[in-house]
Formats: structure tokens, sequence, C-alpha cells
């Protein structure tokens, strides 16, 4: 039994040694990845131009230019954080990019971030 004893210390040993050695050389810092309180966006700096065509006839002088609709749609939505939504269009066109449109919105945080400060967006696509 004294000889079990002894051998359990002797490996008990180097491991505590070896853990007092992390913690006061390199173990512990001052960072914390809890979660922290979210940050929510202010302003809608841009928003992509309304050039999605509606209609290839029927506006314009004499009703023989395209009618063009926006691409972001209810772009106030985004600054809210509950269940509305903004809805960003986009198109590949029909063919040779003809009719082809995207849709783009820039949002501002109150302040600056700090580096390698992560920032979520929901994305969903309809069918």
């Amino acid at each position: 039994m004294d000889t079990l004893f002894v051998v359990f210390c002797k490996i008990k040993k180097p491991f505590f040694i070896g853990f007092v050695f992390l913690l006061l050389f390199g173990g512990i810092r001052n960072l914390s990845y809890g979660q922290a309180s979210p940050v929510g966006v202010t302003e809608v700096t841009f928003t992509s131009p309304a050039d999605k065509m509606t209609s290839l006839l029927g506006c314009g002088g004499l009703g023989l230019s395209p009618c063009y609709g926006p691409t972001v749609q209810n772009p106030g939505n985004a600054l809210t954080d509950d269940s509305q939504f903004a809805r960003l269009l986009a198109s590949p066109g029909i063919a040779l990019n003809f009719a082809s449109y995207d849709g783009e919105i820039e949002l501002r945080f109150p302040s600056a971030l700090p580096s390698e400060t992560w920032s979520y967006v929901r994305i969903g696509a309809d069918e």
C-alpha cells in the first residue's frame, strides 16, 4: 500500500508543477469570451438605386420607356431587432444581363466597433 501511494504522488507532482507553470506564465489572460450586449445599427446610409425593371413599356414621355422599381423594400426595418425585415431584390436578368438588377444596403453602427468584433445578419431566401 505504501508503494502505491508513493507512485501516485510521484506521478501527480509533475502535473501539478506543470499546471502552476501554465497559470503563472500564460494560462490566465484578462480576456472575456462571454455574451456581450448586442449593439444595433442606427442608420441606413445607402440603398441600391431603383433599377428593377417592372415593365418594358408604359413609363416616361409617351409611355415608351421602361418602368423601374426599388430593389430594397422596407430598409428602415433593418434597424429594429424584431420580426420585421428589409427585403433586397436581385435577378441575373434574361439574356446578356438584360433586365438584371441587384439589391444593396449599407448600415451604420452608432460608433466604431473594435477590431475582431462579430456582427450578425440574418439571411433568408424566398423560393
